[in-house]
């Protein structure tokens, strides 16, 4: 250590930080899954820094569901700004602007985390999960789904793993 070990790193440029920032975080969210149930607060923080990364206007993600190929990779809209609320599903039903990520304030509030629309009308709601599995009430998707009918094009339900449970992930 000797010299380094109080060596902070500066960073000169927007290019350079927006090179090394993605790493950063990759890192330390390896190191916070390697240290147990506190890795599941930094991932979920890191996918709302993801998907509120309002100058980038789509983050890529890979995707693995029933309509596409596994290792297939998808855009998805990022959104404008973050607004922590009681009912996002209702929130977010009733909101005519696009790329509004409405999250719960409650950590256990039924099926998704957040849901946001983007500008064609497509509605993500997303559930944010480090675990290997998750259940989904039949009855909670169908109300996901009617409060949404005639509200957007399309309903996508999203589920965010972390890369260590991405090909073994499923839904009880």
């Amino acid at each position: 250590y000797g010299q380094f070990e109080k060596f902070h790193p500066v960073l000169v440029s927007k290019r350079v930080e927006d090179v090394i920032y993605p790493k950063y975080i990759g890192r330390l969210w390896n190191t916070m899954l390697a240290s147990g149930q506190g890795g599941r607060y930094i991932f979920e923080a890191y996918v709302w820094a993801l998907l509120a990364n309002a100058p980038n206007p789509t983050v890529t993600l890979e995707i693995r569901d029933i309509s596409a190929k596994a290792g297939t990779h998808v855009p998805i809209p990022c959104c404008k700004s973050l607004r922590m609320v009681q009912d996002p599903k209702k929130e977010a039903a009733s909101c005519q602007q696009s790329l509004i990520l409405f999250h719960s304030l409650y950590s256990n509030y039924p099926l998704i985390d957040c849901v946001y629309k983007d500008d064609e009308g497509i509605v993500y709601a997303i559930q944010v999960t480090t675990g290997k599995e998750h259940s989904s009430d039949v009855d909670e998707i169908k109300n996901l789904q009617a409060a949404f009918k005639g509200k957007g094009k399309q309903l996508k339900l999203c589920y965010f793993v972390p890369a260590e449970n991405f090909n073994v992930f499923k839904l009880n």
